[in-house]
């Protein structure tokens, strides 16, 4: 599947129509049906990062033509508005949740779910088991030798745990993995 990397998401001033800023390529185009592999990577991502939302995004489009599309709008609409220059997605391809100004943020059933969704935070088992190893010291080579999986993927994995953790170092995995008894 494609990667989207280094784009700003903004609506227009109205709220109703939605766009799309590729930073690197300077290019700003319209959210449409015709981003089909926008909407395939936003609604995978989306699937597995924020499973909650999902859930919900689903129940509430699941049934209508072009839900993908739809889903995919309305999670974008209720966490990404400002045309500010700073990638709503960055260069390795996660959103950056924005805080957006709703006149129904409180009282939105959606509130907490789909806006403002709370990110999946539960390891698979393969990220445990590569955090177990990085946090004991292991270099990414070893480990990909050590789990016969290339170094790349051994190097996402880090990334997603370093997500799903909220920290950014080797530091804080050996923290947060000595505090959970994992290791």
């Amino acid at each position: 599947m494609k990667m989207f990397r280094d784009i700003e998401i903004f609506q227009d001033g109205y709220g109703r129509d939605l766009y799309l800023n590729f930073l690197k390529d300077h290019k700003v185009v319209l959210y449409d049906t015709d981003l089909k592999d926008f909407i395939e990577y936003a609604f995978q991502y989306i699937k597995e990062n924020y499973p909650k939302a999902f859930k919900r995004l689903l129940s509430n489009y699941g049934h209508k033509k072009d839900n993908k599309f739809l889903m995919v709008r309305r999670f974008l609409k209720c966490n990404f508005t400002k045309n500010d220059h700073i990638p709503d997605i960055d260069s390795n391809g996660e959103f950056h949740l924005e805080c957006v100004h709703c006149p129904l943020k409180g009282e939105c059933s959606d509130d907490g779910i789909i806006c403002n969704p709370e990110l999946n935070t539960k390891l698979s088992d393969r990220e445990m088991e590569v955090a177990k190893l990085y946090a004991t010291g292991i270099n990414k080579f070893d480990i990909s030798e050590q789990l016969f999986i290339s170094e790349h993927t051994v190097s996402n994995h880090v990334r997603k745990i370093f997500l799903k953790l909220e920290i950014n170092s080797q530091a804080q995995l050996v923290v947060y993995m000595h505090d959970k008894n994992f290791i």
